[in-house]
């Protein structure tokens, strides 16, 4: 009935396995977990090794990209329902596969999105932009996500039926880190697809630094004008996306190149103060954001 997919690089899954193992052998319904390795370092691989061998294993020699890989599940999954996992969560729930089940035999719709939670405690001042982030913004209130499905689509925990990917593909051509979800659930809307959102979390247990979260999201946004820049209808997409909604409407009242003015004078103070943990409630983030954005469509318009 599910084929559980974790696309992984560079982290060790094995409580995660663990814990998915002890449901699958709970459940009632037939059970598969697949995971398919992004060339991880050796010392990772044989990490995962142990806890690995009653399940299928797919070492990669060379790192293919995060759309790819999840594409790849299409060739070794044998049931209708792909539950991707990033490599990087904690099942939280001990319900988490029951509760998809449920969903999947009560709901005719082509996704199911669980959700995403972050931990409670307040980590380091180092670490702490990615979780207040996670925290504020994605994690939502099932009311909330399901009134705008497709926007709140997110590929950290979420059933896809196997001939809804074998149509609607992750694009490929992104080879970069991030917006890959977006975009997938912008084509789903455009198909007329049925996104259900339910409460049915996992944990983000990844602790990630400031500085490495910055990065990412500057390579996500280039990401984002990519595919911007990729899509036919532009105008459609950019109604989808909150980020390009609001540059759309800064560039109609030609404030972007005020924008980008302060982004040249302001952005190396504000990559410090948010490296330094200083998040003043995101508008920090936000504006640094903003700039990427405005420069990063300027630079490739």
């Amino acid at each position: 009935m599910i084929s559980i997919c974790i696309p992984v690089y560079n982290v060790n899954i094995t409580s995660l396995v663990l814990e998915l193992e002890i449901q699958i052998n709970q459940s009632d319904s037939e059970v598969e977990l697949i995971v398919i390795d992004d060339r991880s370092l050796d010392k990772v691989r044989n990490q995962n090794n142990s806890c690995l061998k009653r399940h299928v294993y797919i070492k990669l020699n060379k790192n293919v990209g995060r759309s790819r890989i999840r594409n790849m599940f299409l060739d070794y999954s044998k049931y209708d329902n792909l539950l991707f996992l990033d490599c990087d969560v904690e099942v939280i729930k001990e319900n988490f596969l029951v509760n998809y089940i449920k969903a999947l035999k009560h709901n005719p719709c082509d996704v199911v999105c669980g959700g995403l939670e972050y931990s409670k405690v307040k980590p380091l001042k180092e670490n702490v932009l990615r979780w207040k982030f996670g925290s504020q913004r994605e994690c939502r209130a099932v009311a909330l996500r399901n009134e705008n499905p497709y926007a709140s689509f997110m590929t950290s925990n979420f059933i896809i039926k196997k001939k809804m990917l074998l149509l609607n593909p992750f694009d490929e051509n992104l080879t970069k880190y991030g917006h890959e979800d977006t975009l997938l659930g912008f084509q789903l809307r455009l198909a007329g697809k049925k996104i259900l959102h339910i409460q049915n979390p996992v944990l983000h247990a990844d602790v990630e630094s400031n500085v490495n979260f910055l990065n990412k999201t500057e390579i996500a946004i280039q990401n984002l004008i990519v595919v911007y820049n990729t899509v036919e209808l532009k105008k459609e997409f950019s109604n989808s996306v909150k980020l390009l909604k609001f540059t759309s409407t800064i560039e109609k009242y030609n404030l972007n190149k005020w924008i980008l003015l302060f982004f040249k004078i302001l952005r190396k103070p504000v990559f410090s103060l948010l490296k330094k943990g200083y998040t003043c409630r995101l508008f920090f983030f936000d504006f640094y954001k903003l700039g990427l954005t405005c420069y990063y469509k300027n630079k490739i318009n």
